[in-house]
């Protein structure tokens, strides 16, 4: 039977509350979780070395550039959970401050190396013809000498700081991160998208920051925290190697090298424990960018 005008009702919309939303994104953020069980394991790891190294001084037993008298070469006890060196410092104490340094050095390369990467990259793939020959001219260069390499030529020529192996690995990683970049723009500039986007009158630095950037981030953020363990692992390398970090700077290449290699087989906890840490947060970290991928790859998220 039909409704008469008068008598139809309009049909009230569901109403859906903010609980119910704060509740939908977390049971999608716990079945990523749940699918990625490696990745999240490793983020969490990542998280806790993380604070611990905000909070090294407060969890830190003892200073740890203060020598204990009489607790030479002690192992691992009680008192030094982790043992003591060859001039009586915690190790403990002195893995959680490194934590410091070597988080602090690869988050500040990942920002300066990878900012300014990016706009080089975009321009590069963007404005092609001569712009892109010398840009790439500039990063073949720069390629042309191991990572290593170049690094203990910045330092060696502009000496031993926290700022000089920073600007020295920000530029061992630039290079990577403009040539990917520079590939996926020159695939994504030639879509439909963008050739309409022109065609409706919108100049180059709009095309290239509001369509073509945002289109070219997922591999540039997968490969930044792959990147993310070899900075920490070259940075390493240098203090091993006594260019790094100043020697006063407890840091965990400092611990490797040095006297933990004099007393290696007398005292192994001086380069065991620095070692684990140091191995187990470049792993948490490759193992957090092959999940990325994961996610962000589109062809494998389709699989």
């Amino acid at each position: 039977m039909a409704l008469s005008a008068g008598s139809e009702r309009a049909i009230p919309l569901p109403v859906i509350e903010p609980g119910l939303r704060t509740t939908s994104r977390a049971a999608r953020l716990w079945r990523l979780a749940c699918r990625n069980p490696l990745g999240s394991v490793s983020l969490a790891c990542l998280i806790l070395i993380a604070l611990v190294a905000i909070f090294a001084p407060w969890l830190s037993p003892y200073d740890p550039e203060r020598s204990i008298t009489g607790a030479a070469l002690h192992p691992p006890s009680a008192l030094h959970w982790l043992g003591t060196d060859n001039l009586g410092r915690d190790i403990l104490s002195r893995i959680l401050y490194g934590s410091r340094i070597s988080l602090l050095i690869a988050i500040s390369v990942s920002i300066l190396g990878t900012v300014p990467a990016i706009f080089i990259g975009l321009l590069s793939g963007y404005c092609a013809g001569n712009v892109d020959l010398v840009i790439q001219r500039f990063v073949d260069s720069l390629s042309a000498f191991p990572g290593l390499i170049l690094a203990l030529l910045f330092m060696v020529v502009f000496g031993q700081s926290v700022g000089n192996v920073i600007i020295s690995l920000s530029l061992v990683n630039s290079p990577r991160i403009i040539r990917t970049l520079r590939s996926v723009v020159l695939s994504v500039k030639e879509r439909d998208y963008i050739l309409a986007s022109r065609t409706m009158g919108a100049r180059g630095a709009r095309v290239m920051l509001l369509h073509v950037l945002p289109n070219c981030m997922a591999p540039v953020i997968i490969l930044v925290s792959a990147s993310f363990g070899a900075v920490i692992i070259i940075e390493s390398s240098l203090d091993f190697l006594g260019l790094g970090i100043p020697p006063n700077v407890p840091t965990w290449g400092s611990m490797l090298g040095g006297d933990a290699q004099k007393y290696v087989q007398t005292a192994p906890w001086m380069a065991v424990f620095p070692g684990l840490f140091l191995s187990a947060t470049v792993l948490a970290m490759n193992l957090l960018g092959d999940t990325l991928r994961d996610i962000l790859d589109p062809r494998l998220r389709a699989g």
